[in-house]
């Protein structure tokens, strides 16, 4: 359970609750999507059975990937909604490996 989420201006903390342990996660993003990815990630990690401390380690290392919908502002005041998704594999290719990291 996610007892509180606190957003600073460098990150975020979420305290996560699981029978009687408290466990503190530092998240280096504050927008709502990306840490809540996060909590998604450190409820698994605790499921297969990684410890705090780890866990907080792998998600420091995380870094932020463009959201899929971008608003780009154009020539003549017009905007352009960039919808187009990349089906790159190589940037979830390098995030993955930094979890799995020990």
């Amino acid at each position: 359970m996610i007892a509180s989420i606190e957003r600073k201006d460098s990150g975020s903390q979420v305290i996560l609750l699981n029978k009687s342990n408290e466990y503190r996660i530092a998240v280096p993003f504050i927008d709502h999507a990306s840490v809540e990815n996060v909590i998604s990630c450190a409820c698994v990690m605790l499921v297969l059975g990684y410890d705090a401390t780890t866990i907080n380690e792998r998600i420091l290392k995380l870094s932020a990937i463009d959201m899929r919908l971008q608003l780009n502002h154009s020539i003549n005041d017009s905007l352009v909604i960039n919808d187009s998704y990349s089906a790159d594999k190589t940037p979830n290719e390098v995030e993955n490996r930094k979890i799995r990291a020990t």
